[in-house]
């Protein structure tokens, strides 16, 4: 960043910069709280590799900064509130009832390593499950996801209605990262919300985002077997992840479990017959049987990319378990366990 220098303490100048220098140097240096800033900066500032202008006008502006708990909004609201320390940030987590315990701890960790209070907004139909009752067990899908736009969008856009005043601008800023080019955003309906990617004008992207986590509230423990947050039953999770659901997670899983009903026409077609886990997904009976090393255990990378040979075709439908260091190989339904790497390598597969 490019900004005039007032003194000898480079914090200093950086925090005089971002305040249009409405304060003295005598002022901050004499306060605890320049301090605590300098020393944040200078945790996320090896990540940084642009510079994000800040729009609008503070003194009449909102500026909001959805957090969703996972690793992006986490990130950004750090990132937002330690650039900006002047700017009354409010940060809102839209609540669906059927987060992952984790991702609750997360915040926590937000709030009291920020020293900011998360607004939470608490629906009142039941979250999702209440809605899944309302609408006669409809479950969302990949077709029809109608749980982002009840329990998120909806909710987000009514809690900025009330909060806003008539001429206000709403600045609203979504950890769309510097490698996603081609994710968007909210795209609101009303005039007056603008919508703001800082981390693509920053540079930052996935390893920027944990970089910054690790430096500052450590890494969500849901990415053990997660690669994103959200509801602990998502439909749009990887089969590796609700088996990591039903290993860490076993309440969440039943709890979501009791929601999967089948049609008396499927009833009748399978014969009333349950489907076995392993049939399911493809993977080995046992599974749950075999050791889960730590997270320190790690494969050497160079045996993590066995080459293919003559008659080692490449799985087409492998489940990868890599946050646990377990490579499985769905078709092959089989293991390969070697002690002296304590960990699982996948079998006939090019990673």
């Amino acid at each position: 960043m490019s900004y005039p220098a007032n003194s000898e303490n480079p914090f200093l100048d950086h925090l005089l910069w971002v305040m249009g220098a409405n304060v003295s140097p005598v002022e901050i240096e004499s306060s605890q709280t320049f301090a605590v800033i300098g020393r944040k900066q200078a945790l996320i500032s090896p990540f940084l590799k642009g510079e994000f202008e800040l729009p609008g006008n503070p003194k009449n502006d909102l500026y909001i900064v959805p957090v969703s708990g996972g690793a992006d909004s986490s990130a950004l609201a750090i990132t937002m509130s330690v650039l900006y320390p002047h700017i009354p940030f409010r940060f809102v987590f839209t609540d669906t009832l059927a987060e992952t315990r984790d991702l609750y701890e997360n915040m926590v960790a937000i709030e009291k390593f920020l020293g900011i209070e998360i607004t939470r907004l608490i629906p009142e139909n039941g979250g999702l499950y209440g809605l899944i009752e309302s609408y006669g067990g409809f479950l969302p899908s990949m077709r029809a996801r109608w749980c982002t736009r009840d329990l998120k969008l909806k909710p987000y856009e009514a809690y900025i209605e009330q909060i806003r005043e008539e001429g206000r601008v709403v600045h609203s800023f979504v950890g769309i990262r510097a490698d996603e080019p081609k994710r968007e955003g909210l795209v609101s309906k009303y005039p007056f919300i603008k919508t703001y990617f800082p981390f693509q004008t920053l540079g930052i992207d996935r390893r920027a985002v944990f970089g910054i986590l690790q430096q500052t509230v450590g890494v969500p423990r849901l990415y053990n077997h997660r690669t994103r947050s959200g509801c602990s039953v998502c439909p749009f999770q990887r089969r590796s992840e609700l088996l990591g659901l039903l290993r860490w997670n076993p309440d969440e899983f039943d709890r979501g479990l009791e929601y999967e009903k089948l049609s008396n026409r499927d009833l009748l077609r399978f014969d009333h017959a349950a489907i076995p886990l392993w049939k399911d997904t493809g993977i080995s009976a046992n599974h749950q049987t075999l050791p889960f090393p730590s997270m320190s255990m790690c494969v050497p990378p160079k045996h993590r990319r066995p080459p293919n040979g003559p008659g080692r075709p490449r799985s087409r439908n492998p489940i990868c378990l890599a946050m646990n260091r377990w490579w499985i190989c769905g078709p092959a339904r089989n293991f390969l366990f070697i002690p002296e790497w304590e960990a699982a390598v996948c079998i006939g597969r090019n990673w």
